[in-house]
């Protein structure tokens, strides 16, 4: 896929008329996207809203993410979620605040190692996912939801192919916040492999892991499940995720706070307050 400089070289040359900052702008928008793809929707994005940026490169974020998706390999969103629009999980969110200069240039130039991500462990319900798009949002990074099991093909070396595709996305897209819901659900089988097909999971396990350690720099990445004793050790093991937190059903605080989050947003007239 093309980096965001040949992207901009490639709607320049058609669109003069914008500047370089403008260039830059319609190109980070259209990033994952082939440079025929790209130039495409930038046209047509052109003859609709003119001369206005902003509406271009709204309108070719929203291509992106609809060829995206209908390519089966990955779901981009804009999240709107934010920590303050999610009650209870204190503790993370003191955490990962507390974490926030790790995603600094000047973090990234000390050479420190960056922050590979976290495992969410718990019930269906637990906000899990919701957490994932607020980090997103908090870090004002893209949003990616990747299901591995639509990666698997039905032809010889196609799911290693496409597993290859869906890692050379991930990386064009970068920075960005990477979400496995229900990992545990999405690498299942991969024990039996070598017997039921042919070793395909093992190897599209082996890809994602060395993905993992050696080329996920810019990407945090998000696994979630409800049953993390069907997860490979190996997924698991020190150096793939920074923490694994617990995600408990909400106790008595924390659903007083969802309570308010929820009056405040859909009955802002209704007297209420915490202590009823």
């Amino acid at each position: 896929l093309p980096s965001i400089k040949e992207l901009q070289v490639a709607i320049r040359d058609e669109h003069s008329q914008f500047s370089e900052e403008d260039h830059g702008n319609i190109a980070d928008a259209a990033l994952g996207l082939t440079i025929h793809e790209a130039t495409v929707a930038v046209r047509l994005a052109v003859q609709r809203h003119g001369s206005s940026i902003n509406e271009i490169s709204s309108d070719v974020w929203k291509t992106r993410a609809e060829q995206l998706k209908n390519s089966g390999l990955a779901v981009v969103n804009d999240p709107q979620e934010t920590f303050d629009s999610i009650g209870g999980a204190y503790r993370f969110k003191r955490w990962f605040e507390a974490r926030l200069h790790c995603f600094s240039s000047a973090y990234r130039r000390s050479g420190r190692p960056p922050l590979k991500g976290v495992l969410f462990v718990g019930p269906y319900g637990s906000g899990k996912s919701a957490l994932t798009r607020a980090i997103a949002n908090r870090l004002r990074m893209r949003y990616i939801e990747i299901d591995i099991g639509k990666v698997l093909g039905m032809f010889v070396g196609q799911s290693e192919m496409q597993m290859r595709q869906l890692l050379s996305l991930i990386n064009a897209l970068k920075p960005c916040v990477v979400r496995f819901d229900e990992i545990a659900h999405q690498l299942s089988g991969h024990e039996s492999s070598g017997h039921t097909d042919s070793g395909v999971q093992s190897r599209i396990l082996a890809q994602l892991l060395t993905w993992m350690e050696e080329g996920s720099d810019g990407a945090f990445i998000v696994g979630s499940t409800n049953e993390p004793w069907k997860l490979p050790p190996h997924i698991v093991r020190a150096g793939r995720f920074d923490a694994v937190w617990y995600l408990p059903l909400p106790g008595e605080d924390a659903l007083l706070e969802i309570v308010d989050i929820h009056i405040s947003k859909y009955a802002s007239d209704l007297n209420w307050t915490k202590s009823d």
